[in-house]
């Protein structure tokens, strides 16, 4: 999701995900997206859906309502961040 991060995701355990939901009654169907940060940029920034809709990243400083949901109302959508359990694997990989 940052376009001056060269980082590729390889799976649910690095990085942060989060997931934009569709609840608009004019859609045909309840669209979901999701969207990756690595752990470098999740360290430093997060996501949030600017006024015309988009999702966009944001420095962590410049966020308010820390661990909220990002609403737009308007749209009816919302993004929130997944959260896996982080587990070792039983052959220690």
């Amino acid at each position: 999701m940052n376009p001056s991060c060269s980082a590729s995701f390889r799976h649910l355990g690095d990085g942060r995900l989060f997931q934009l939901q569709n609840d608009a009654p004019a859609a045909a169907s309840r669209a979901i997206e999701y969207f990756w940060l690595c752990d470098r940029c999740s360290a430093a920034m997060t996501l949030r859906i600017a006024r015309d809709g988009n999702v966009v990243t944001t420095g962590l400083p410049e966020t308010q309502n820390e661990g909220r949901n990002a609403l737009d109302a308007e749209n009816r959508r919302v993004l929130r961040a997944v959260t896996f359990l982080r587990t070792t694997h039983p052959m220690g990989t």
